[in-house]
């Protein structure tokens, strides 16, 4: 698993507060981690990423332009994309993890 995040990309002290927090709550899960990162799409092919969450509409139509599964991750009201074969709109990580282990069995 990889995290390609933007945070810190404003605020550096915002990476630390994250890696805090992932090493506080024992989610050190990630092989690699991508901080301050405005064109996530760059770095799913670079990785060949099979599928992205991501928690912006934008972010999720240039990944998926990139035809990489990305799940958009709706949990507020917001705007409205339309599901296709490289996107699906869930609401929760209880759907997420359906999804990912429907789509691998």
């Amino acid at each position: 698993m990889i995290l390609i995040t933007a945070r810190g990309g404003l605020n550096k002290e915002m990476i630390k507060i994250t890696e805090g927090l992932l090493k506080e709550n024992e989610m050190n899960i990630f092989d690699k981690y991508y901080w301050a990162i405005e064109n996530k799409d760059e770095i799913c092919i670079k990785e060949n990423v099979d599928i992205m969450i991501d928690d912006y509409y934008k972010k999720c139509e240039s990944i998926a332009r990139s035809k990489i599964k990305t799940i958009y991750l709706k949990d507020a009201p917001s705007y409205n994309l339309e599901e296709n074969e490289y996107i699906k709109i869930l609401y929760n990580w209880g759907e997420i993890y359906r999804y990912i282990h429907e789509i691998n069995n």
